[in-house]
């Protein structure tokens, strides 16, 4: 009987051993803090640059802010893991880095853009006054070329667009969303205009979106494969930007 007991103890004793283990090497989830500060020209901070993640720990929602006039953006209280994120703004070369954010931790991250025009944010080429019409009428021709077009500013989810105009959502009343011909809109557009645009709260995504019609200039591309999914058959490369009068009522 005693060693039958004994035997009970010490195999009782081995998976309580084995357990303990067990929850020592269990990864745990928690939560930590980035701060991203981007510089510009000469190092310096650049505000009103967008940090967007590409690609986040399961679970967490897309990380998406503005620098501020100290270059900086702070992402607190997100989940610990692995981080991917494009860095743009519309006068500078996006760029892409990758982080890793641990928990009770705050990490830091420097990040260096390469301006498009390093003498000027405006457009130095002459630009030819375009329409959608035009463009899609011979869209080679303006392949490569400065080009400058009136449209429909949109922006939101993994959306950031030129469009030909908007129309009533199909999906939420009372939003809007771009119809027609889309441009993907690279590097974006200013922080002062798009302050001034309109602003969409209630959208399925949970991000607001902005919207109002805006004069672009910049580099136009055609072919497909660009922006997000690569579903876009135009590109423009921002270079400057006007904000037009208009309404949606």
């Amino acid at each position: 009987m005693v060693k039958k007991i004994i035997t009970l103890f010490l195999a009782v004793l081995t998976i309580s051993i084995l357990l303990t283990g067990c929850a020592k090497t269990t990864t745990t989830t928690g939560y930590g803090t980035l701060k991203v500060t981007v510089y510009g020209l000469d190092h310096q901070p650049l505000n009103g640059a967008k940090v967007i993640s590409n690609s986040q720990p399961g679970g967490q929602l897309k990380v998406t802010g503005l620098t501020d006039l100290n270059g900086t953006v702070l992402f607190q209280n997100i989940k610990t893991g692995e981080y991917d994120f494009y860095i743009s703004r519309f006068d500078y070369n996006q760029t892409q880095m990758d982080t890793t954010v641990r928990p009770g931790q705050t990490t830091e991250v420097p990040v260096y853009l390469d301006a498009t025009n390093p003498n000027s944010t405006t457009t130095t080429t002459t630009a030819s006054q375009i329409t959608f019409a035009q463009l899609t009428a011979d869209p080679a021709k303006y392949n490569g070329q400065t080009v400058t077009i009136d449209g429909f500013w949109f922006d939101g989810f993994e959306i950031e667009v030129l469009a030909e105009r908007l129309i009533p959502s199909s999906f939420a009343p009372g939003n809007l969303q771009p119809d027609g011909v889309t441009i993907w809109a690279y590097g974006g557009i200013p922080a002062d205009i798009s302050a001034q645009l309109y602003t969409q709260q209630n959208n399925s995504t949970g991000y607001p979106v902005h919207y109002g019609k805006v004069e672009l200039t910049g580099i136009l591309e055609y072919g497909g494969g660009y922006g997000q999914m690569n579903s876009y058959q135009y590109q423009l490369t921002v270079q400057s930007a006007k904000l037009l009068t208009w309404s949606p009522n």
